[in-house]
C-alpha cells in the first residue's frame, strides 16, 4: 500500500430503504515497512430494527418484513395499509403447543413501502392491501428463517 493517510469506512446498508444506514469510519496512517490495523464495530442490527418497528414487538426468532408495493400504475391510494395474517406458534413444554392467529395492520408511505414486524419464521403470512377496510389485493408466502425479509410485492 501506498504510504499516506487513509479513512477506512464501513456501511450497513440493509435496512437504506427504511432507516440510515450504519457507519462507521476510522483514520489510519500508513507507513513504509509498518503494518497498520484497524478495528471497526458497527452498532447491533437489532437497534436499527427496534428503530424501524415504531414499537411493535420482534420476539426472539421471529422477522421483520420490509416490503416495497409495485402498483402497475405506479399510483398508490391514499390511507392504503397493508395487513399481515399469521399464526404464531409457540411451545409452552414438550408436550404442549400454543397456536394463536396474528395480525398486524402496516401503513404504506408515500414511496410504496411498508414495515411489518414480529412475523412468525417458515409460516405461512398473509398479506392483504387495503384501503379503508377494502381488500384491493392479496398474496401468500412462506416467511423464510431469517431475521429481516425484503419483498417487492406486484399488487394487479
Amino acid at each position: 500500500m501506498i504510504p499516506g493517510k487513509y479513512t477506512i469506512v464501513a456501511t450497513d446498508t440493509i435496512l437504506h430503504e427504511f432507516a440510515d444506514d450504519r457507519v462507521q469510519g476510522q483514520k489510519v496512517t500508513v507507513t513504509r515497512g509498518d503494518v497498520a490495523s484497524v478495528r471497526l464495530e458497527l452498532t447491533p442490527v437489532t437497534a436499527t430494527v427496534a428503530d424501524v418497528c415504531r414499537g411493535a414487538s420482534l420476539p426472539m426468532g421471529t422477522s421483520l418484513l420490509a416490503g416495497h408495493l409495485d402498483l402497475p400504475d405506479s399510483v398508490l391510494p391514499h390511507d392504503a395499509q397493508v395487513r399481515a395474517l399469521w399464526q404464531s406458534i409457540e411451545g409452552a413444554s414438550r408436550a404442549t403447543l400454543h397456536a394463536q392467529n396474528m395480525d398486524r395492520d402496516a401503513p404504506v408511505d408515500r414511496r410504496s413501502r411498508f414495515v411489518v414486524c414480529g412475523l412468525g419464521r417458515e409460516r405461512p403470512v398473509r398479506l392483504q392491501l387495503m384501503r379503508n377496510g377494502v381488500i384491493l389485493a392479496d398474496t401468500t408466502f412462506i416467511v423464510p428463517d431469517r431475521l429481516i425479509v425484503p419483498v417487492r410485492w406486484r399488487a394487479p
